[in-house]
């Protein structure tokens, strides 16, 4: 709901009654300045009657009549007013469609107001706890826009995709759309790019830490955070570039379950530890183990509960 106060507000402040070419009246001046808000607020209130047909919400003899919209406008001001609304300037539309095919072009100039204004709002209302996390996340759409995504690990396979800034009770904090190849990119990848733009240090200050998986995980990401006074713990892939490479005290893949071998770098700590499967975290905040246990069922115990040692680092999850 303050999402759709949101966009209404907005539309009211930047979509005014239209005025007909060549004078004469204009059907925006039927609606009374006070019922303008109630103007808008007509569409999120039709689809919780169940009537479809803006035609049948007109109505006045039938079972289907809605007092409100009757007594707001008329049927054709309506119309006429909800086909013209926008949350851009014209003029600046026109400029960015003369870009279309270009590196220049924005696919979100339309929209990127009221994006904006969101984003604005949910970092006003809400200020996270010491731990914040960085993913994606994915809206469904059926719209054929060029920057609709396909991930194939998500519930919702195809749709928008969303780098988000999350709270550790869900709240999204802030966020980016993701719209293709970025000009103004720093050079060091996308995942670098992602988690220092959402955990920006002029909003948040100093002492988060900041979990993400392994397609953010890098040893530069995690220098830079560091340095910029976050905390960083996620897993990691053994390919990525800093990574040691080392096979010296190795874990070997039949190793006990339980197992763990560490490499400290600095201020970054390498940990594997041996799950059902081998398990690579890195983090600048947690030691290695704390004398921490865990439970899981295996077959050596009769598929009962069997204890194994725990790193620190299980706190990612």
């Amino acid at each position: 709901m303050i999402v759709i106060f949101i966009f209404l507000e907005y539309l009211l402040m930047k979509n005014p009654p239209p005025v007909p070419e060549g004078g004469g009246r204009s059907l925006g001046e039927e609606v009374p300045t006070p019922l303008t808000r109630l103007l808008l607020a007509m569409p999120p209130l039709m689809p919780g009657h169940r009537i479809f047909r803006l035609g049948k919400q007109r109505q006045t003899l039938t079972l289907s009549h809605l007092n409100p919209p009757t007594t707001v406008m008329l049927r054709d001001s309506f119309r006429a007013i909800a086909s013209n609304p926008h949350m851009s300037d014209p003029e600046d539309d026109a400029v960015n469609d003369l870009k279309r095919g270009t590196k220049e072009y924005n696919h979100l100039q339309k929209v990127s107001p009221i994006l904006e204004l969101i984003r604005n709002r949910c970092k006003s209302f809400y200020h996270p706890r010491q731990h914040i996390s960085v993913d994606e996340r994915m809206v469904a759409t059926k719209a054929r826009l060029p920057i609709k995504q396909y991930m194939k690990a998500k519930p919702t396979k195809w749709g928008l995709k969303f780098f988000v800034l999350a709270d550790v009770n869900g709240y999204t904090v802030d966020y980016r759309l993701y719209t293709g190849r970025n000009g103004a990119a720093t050079g060091k990848g996308l995942c670098f790019d992602v988690v220092t733009t959402l955990g920006n240090k002029d909003y948040l200050g100093s002492g988060y830490i900041v979990y993400c998986d392994n397609f953010y995980s890098s040893p530069r990401l995690f220098h830079h955070l560091s340095q910029q006074g976050f905390g960083a713990c996620g897993t990691y892939r053994q390919n990525r570039v800093g990574v040691p490479k080392t096979q010296e005290n190795a874990l070997k893949a039949n190793a006990a379950r339980g197992s763990i071998r560490w490499i400290r770098e600095g201020e970054l700590l390498f940990v594997k530890w041996m799950d059902t499967r081998e398990v690579s975290i890195l983090t600048t905040v947690h030691p290695v183990y704390t004398g921490g246990d865990c439970h899981a069922v295996a077959a050596e115990c009769r598929w009962g509960l069997q204890s194994c040692p725990c790193p620190q680092t299980h706190s990612y999850q």
